[in-house]
């Protein structure tokens, strides 16, 4: 994948991956729709951070992602932003957003994007600090559309890399 060639590392970082994780979602679920600068100019400044990087690196990046998603699984569906709600048998309610549901013809594909700064040596760390929250909604997903859940990955877009969990 690419990385942002460069960007300001004293932006806020829960700022500046809502802004990246608001990108994506809005491209990646308007798959027919050219995009340009402006676009994601548009997204980052209502962040505040229109100066933090430049447009074209962050459009590089969501072509990117839609690339790898469409030869990684060749016609599946995407899906951004997935609400799942689920009561757990100790009482609880599973609650949150999948950023991005593929439906493959193996099953569900479940990707959480995580917008910050990591770089290698961090990756196992994040891996094991938001598998449980995949498996969760993928036990979800499962429970409620009785179809599996067959792979789940962290999407770094910044760094520029896909991270398969589990």
């Amino acid at each position: 994948m690419y990385s942002f060639r460069a960007f300001d590392r004293t932006a806020d970082p829960t700022t500046f991956g809502t802004a990246v994780h608001a990108c994506l979602a809005a491209y990646l679920a308007s798959p027919g729709t050219r995009w340009s600068d402006r676009d994601v100019t548009a997204i980052l400044a209502r962040h505040g951070i229109d100066k933090a990087v430049a447009p074209h690196d962050v459009l590089t990046q969501l072509a990117t992602v839609r690339e790898w998603l469409g030869k990684r699984w060749p016609g599946a569906k995407v899906y951004v932003e997935v609400p799942i709600t689920q009561s757990l048998t100790n009482g609880q309610i599973l609650s949150g957003r999948i950023d991005l549901l593929v439906e493959s013809e193996s099953g569900w594909i479940l990707i959480d994007h995580k917008a910050g700064k990591q770089n290698s040596s961090q990756w196992q760390k994040l891996a094991a600090e938001y598998g449980g929250q995949l498996a969760a909604y993928g036990a979800a997903i499962e429970a409620s559309t009785r179809r599996p859940v067959s792979e789940s990955w962290l999407l770094l877009p910044i760094s520029g890399f896909a991270l398969k969990v589990g």
